[in-house]
């Protein structure tokens, strides 16, 4: 409710988390709602179209993430460039889609835009991603985020039409 408006990024993920109608949002209100949110994530299926989305793919034996932008000049029947922009060491996705403007500029050329999630104990911030000899949480843990890449094309692949020649990554 009230609370709710005040962090905009939490709004979809919290809607109807106030079960008791008070107007607050209990600890145990707010863990049962984020816990149903990474309930319902399951592996993505069928195309993709104009706008933005979230896909979620089985890396191994782990579901990971990520965001999708598509132009609304996408043609299914036209091979699309994409650039798959990784964000910092402690970021997540949105930072770098605000800090990019790689969304605005999709727009204006025509490519799709893959954002990954990296790794971490919270898995909304503070995301790394593996680099060998460096980068928190993911290269502690052995994450394999050339596997990552990989299923992320794959999914892409079959999602959307691709120009395998014309793939990049910032």
């Amino acid at each position: 409710s009230e609370e709710i408006g005040r962090f905009a990024p939490l709004k979809d993920r919290l809607q109807g988390a106030d079960q008791n109608g008070d107007g607050f949002i209990s600890t145990s209100e707010f863990r049962t709602k984020i816990a149903q949110n990474y309930q319902r994530l399951e592996p993505s299926t069928g195309s993709v179209s104009a706008g933005e989305s979230l896909r979620v793919i089985r890396v191994g034996e782990s579901l990971r993430r990520y965001r999708l932008h598509v132009p609304e000049s996408y043609s299914a029947t036209q091979p699309t460039p994409v650039i798959i922009a990784f964000h910092g060491g402690g970021g997540n996705p949105e930072s770098m889609i605000q800090l990019s403007g790689l969304n605005e500029k999709s727009e204006e050329a025509g490519f799709i835009v893959a954002y990954p999630y990296g790794s971490g104990r919270n898995p909304e911030r503070g995301l790394t991603f593996n680099g060998g000899d460096c980068c928190g949480y993911a290269q502690r843990r052995g994450v394999d985020d050339i596997a990552f890449v990989r299923a992320l094309l794959d999914d892409l692949e079959r999602a959307a039409n691709v120009d395998t020649n014309r793939i990049f990554a910032t």
